[in-house]
């Protein structure tokens, strides 16, 4: 998908695909920065999908050093190199980085935008908050799930600096980024279109009456494309834009018809996205057992005995947190895929549980022993 669209920009015909009538349209569909981004090293070294996976793999490979920098800002540097060699061999963004999809692309920038939202905490100031808000942009032009996030740590950081103007530096340097893009899209399509036009095949895929009425697809998404009835209004809109408000329109008639479903699709995605027992049975299930598992456990003791306590970066870590959640009920949550940025986010408060509540205690019961204290 990601490779196709930058071989487009590198061929000169802008982000295009073909419509599901076969016509092919300056798309929307998904964000720009990262075929925009694939484009840059094929444009170099040669439009081949080999090269798109190591642009990939070279991006993907900052969310590391961004992990111990971001760690760092609540534990000393030799706790925080752990975390970030944790984001390196975390194996489920292993297995997705080097892949031409968002992953390899949105954590690193979205790595970025909480580091700097940290430092804009700790030094306020409009040119630092400003700065954090482009930062935010760029994540954002990845993956959209960015912008409502920031949205919530802006008012955050607003009521906990007792300032307005996080939320005005915030804002002007996420505009910023964003402009560009919804300007084209407003040239292209005579609509405002501020981020994508992924949201209502996502929708419809999610909140339908084939996922209510089949227990296999509780939680689960299923391609609108692959369905006759939907399909078939598909073909007959023009544009990607007609296409995103056709199928929401879809799915907002068969919520409004059977509004009883809507607390069991929401339960179903939380508990299907969150679950650390895959459906994948085997090595699958194992990895992510020992893995998120654990993770959970870790945040889950910390919450409990006061390791997981106050700062600009848990601010950061709620505020991403919450709105993945809110997408996740509105929307899906891709299962575990779709899971990573919140398993990483959230490393730095498992390492802090382990720092504290396992390694200090055998640490000090060990300097007793010896006599060093």
């Amino acid at each position: 998908m990601y490779y196709s669209e930058a071989a487009g920009l590198v061929e000169g015909r802008g982000l295009v695909r073909n419509l599901p009538n076969g016509s092919p349209h300056l798309s929307a569909l998904n964000m720009p920065l990262t075929p925009l981004l694939l484009a840059c090293g094929m444009k170099v070294f040669g439009t081949t999908a080999t090269v798109s996976r190591m642009v990939a793999i070279s991006i993907s490979s900052l969310a590391a050093p961004l992990m111990y920098l971001i760690a760092g800002t609540i534990m000393p540097r030799r706790w925080a190199l752990l975390a970030g060699l944790g984001c390196a061999i975390h194996p489920t963004f292993l297995f997705y980085s080097i892949e031409t999809l968002t992953e390899p692309f949105y954590i690193p920038f979205l790595f970025l935008a909480v580091l700097m939202t940290v430092r804009a905490m700790r030094r306020p100031g409009l040119a630092t908050e400003f700065t954090a808000g482009v930062a935010w942009g760029l994540a954002a032009l990845c993956r959209p799930h960015a912008l409502p996030a920031a949205v919530l740590l802006a008012l955050g950081m607003g009521l906990t600096l007792r300032s307005w103007r996080p939320v005005l530096g915030l804002t002007l340097g996420t505009v910023l980024i964003l402009t560009p893009w919804s300007t084209r899209n407003f040239l292209v399509f005579g609509k405002p279109v501020l981020l994508s036009l992924e949201g209502g095949e996502t929708f419809l895929g999610a909140n339908n009456p084939y996922v209510v009425r089949d227990p296999e697809l509780a939680g689960m998404w299923i391609a609108p494309m692959g369905i006759q009835e939907y399909r078939a209004r598909m073909i007959q809109c023009h544009n990607e834009l007609e296409i995103n408000d056709a199928l929401m329109r879809i799915s907002l008639d068969y919520l409004r018809g059977h509004p009883q479903v809507i607390p069991r699709l929401v339960f179903n995605k939380w508990t299907r996205w969150l679950t650390p027992i895959t459906q994948s049975g085997g090595l699958t299930r194992l990895i992510v057992l020992c893995t998120y598992g654990v993770l959970l456990a870790l945040v889950a003791v910390g919450v409990v005995f006061g390791t997981v306590r106050y700062s600009p970066l848990l601010l950061a870590t709620l505020a991403i947190t919450l709105a993945d959640f809110t997408l996740v009920g509105l929307f899906w949550g891709n299962l575990t895929r779709g899971r990573i940025p919140l398993e990483l986010i959230w490393l730095p408060w498992g390492v802090q549980t382990v720092r504290l509540l396992v390694v200090a205690p055998i640490a000090s019961w060990y300097r007793g022993r010896m006599g060093w204290e």
